[in-house]
């Protein structure tokens, strides 16, 4: 396996759990993806409701550029790995659009032992005409 998924923290501050290299991973390697076989599309009013019904975090579905929300986060028992990702503007990985799913692959190499992040909201241009 290429990450482990382990405690965070931004400088001393815990900020929950957080994906990590378990080795050096080389630029554009994938790191995560969204099942193929799951992968749900709804409208930001359904996503709502969706949610809320099956007690999953708001930020469980991705929104592309569409307005579309995406996910394979369907039920609490299947988090996915990408979930745990965390956001940061100095990001290290990057959402690709592949075969009706997204993927997130390294824009540079990773040292083994570096947290792995992504910019929200970029990456998704692709998925407009999907």
């Amino acid at each position: 396996m290429s990450v482990v998924i382990r405690d965070a923290f931004r400088g001393t501050i815990p900020i929950g759990k957080g994906l990590f290299a378990a080795k050096a991973l080389k630029r554009g390697e994938p790191i995560a993806a969204m099942n193929p076989a799951k992968v749900k599309r709804f409208t930001k009013n359904q996503w709502k409701l969706y949610h809320q019904q099956k007690s999953l975090p708001h930020d469980a579905a991705i929104e592309v550029r569409s307005g579309a929300m995406i996910t394979d986060y369907l039920s609490r028992n299947g988090r996915p790995r990408w979930y745990r990702l965390n956001h940061s503007d100095n990001y290290n990985t990057e959402m690709h659009y592949e075969k009706f799913r997204i993927v997130w692959k390294t824009t540079r190499n990773i040292a083994r032992g570096e947290e792995l992040t992504f910019k929200y909201g970029f990456g998704t241009e692709d998925f407009i005409n999907h």
